[in-house]
């Protein structure tokens, strides 16, 4: 088999470090946005949506500057390449932080938008209030939990990878210090699977009941039309926000599923699908601040600022100077 540039460790550390260039200003404006610029009707879901917005960041920094994987499928290895090697932290603390992030702390912060919806509207007065703390810790700690069966049932690393490939393996891969995480994935994607369907229930749940709840509310007039109007506008744009960067983890996890499944190694598609996946976090950044018309607002505004700004000094710049002038007709 032949490999090109792209199937290289050198071709998914350089793009994902570029990226981090462009990531890094973009969650630093969404921090700013969430902080400085939600308006009065949104303080409710302020905090929601900075927490969220956190994890996404964190996620994204994680993959493309902190850890940088190269995954080695269809087996359940690799080595990273990020700052947490440089500075010696060990593979498997690297590994159950990423994944604990990934498969777990994201979800929930994404959980917390829906339930802050739920409490705000329909349960504030009701003993949701007393339940949703304990509620929160209980996921938390399973999400810090989740992962520990794969992560003592961590195998031996004498063995060669070679021996487990039944052609060649490139120099890149073979001189690399190559970590197994598992030689049998059940108890990893076991753990992944159970918290990932738990998350994504409680998520449905809370949205199902906020949709019959407007109903209601639609039905029996206990809002104006202009409140119940406000407040679909922004549960759509919760949607959008929420619901269309996992567009951009379909194609890459259907890829890793796969990949697996069928025993397909090609290094090039798995480093584009991390590369796609490190791509979330900035997508959710993104659409946060145009979709919501505070942040979409103030950026416009921040923006005409820099460019009249520019315009500006450039004029003052090649205008002439007065008082030169004087002093060279005197």
């Amino acid at each position: 088999m032949s490999y090109s540039y792209f199937h290289t460790p050198q071709f998914l550390s350089t793009t994902l470090h570029i990226m981090t260039c462009f990531e890094i200003p973009v969650h630093i404006l969404g921090v700013y946005m969430i902080l400085a610029k939600t308006p009065e009707a949104m303080k409710s879901v302020k905090w929601s949506m900075f927490n969220m917005h956190f994890w996404c960041m964190s996620l994204d920094l994680t993959i493309s500057l902190l850890i940088t994987p190269l995954i080695l499928f269809p087996t359940i290895s690799g080595y990273p390449m990020g700052l947490l090697e440089w500075f010696g932290v060990d593979v498997p603390t690297q590994i159950y932080f990423a994944v604990s992030l990934f498969a777990g702390v994201v979800g929930i912060a994404v959980l917390g938008i829906f339930e802050n919806r739920f409490y705000v509207l329909m349960a504030d007065n009701t003993i949701w209030k007393y339940i949703r703390i304990p509620f929160f810790v209980i996921n938390y700690l399973a999400c810090l939990l989740f992962f520990m069966p794969p992560y003592l049932d961590i195998p031996n690393q004498d063995m060669k990878l070679s021996e487990h490939s039944s052609e060649p393996l490139p120099s890149w891969i073979t001189y690399g210090p190559v970590f197994v995480l598992t030689i049998d994935a059940t108890y990893s994607f076991a753990s992944v699977f159970i918290i990932t369907i738990t998350i994504v229930i409680e998520i449905l749940f809370f949205i199902f009941s906020l949709k019959i709840y407007m109903k209601c509310l639609a039905k029996k007039m206990t809002l104006s039309k202009t409140t119940l109007k406000m407040q679909h506008k922004f549960l759509n744009a919760i949607h959008a926000q929420m619901f269309t960067p996992l567009i951009i983890l379909i194609a890459p996890l259907i890829y890793v599923a796969c990949s697996i499944g069928f025993q397909i190694f090609n290094q090039a598609a798995t480093n584009i699908s991390f590369i796609l996946i490190s791509l979330h976090g900035l997508a959710s950044t993104i659409i946060m601040l145009l979709i919501h018309k505070p942040y979409r607002d103030a950026c416009i505004s921040l923006f005409r600022f820099k460019a009249h700004f520019r315009t500006t000094s450039v004029l003052e710049s090649r205008r002439p100077s007065f008082v030169s002038h004087v002093a060279i007709t005197a």
